[in-house]
């Protein structure tokens, strides 16, 4: 896959099975990215991820990984265009307004 995005229920510990999933079974390709949104409380294991950013939107925060020793796979302007895009409109699904 080329992005990957998990959200799982808040009180599951889904956050480190579904990287550890991911990593085990080679499901991110080479130049792939995970969006994780997760508590900004809960501990998350990156197993072998690399962590290239992370948001703070209240209690929550968005994490974005890619596969260990891969630099600039993807031309980090349109990514983060894309990713803002796209978290904006899962708030303003979910909350049904968005704030930047």
């Amino acid at each position: 896959a080329d992005v990957i995005f998990i959200d799982p229920p808040y009180d599951s510990d889904l956050y480190n099975q579904s990287l550890k999933i991911i990593k085990e079974n080679k499901i991110l390709q080479k130049d792939g990215i995970i969006i994780l949104e997760h508590p900004i409380d809960k501990e998350i294991n990156n197993n072998g991820f690399e962590l290239i950013k992370a948001k703070v939107y209240g209690n929550k925060q968005i994490s974005y990984y890619q596969s260990s020793g891969i630099t600039n796979c993807w031309p980090i302007d349109n990514l983060w265009a894309f990713v803002n895009l796209l978290a904006c409109l899962i708030f303003s699904t979910l909350a049904g307004s968005y704030l930047p």
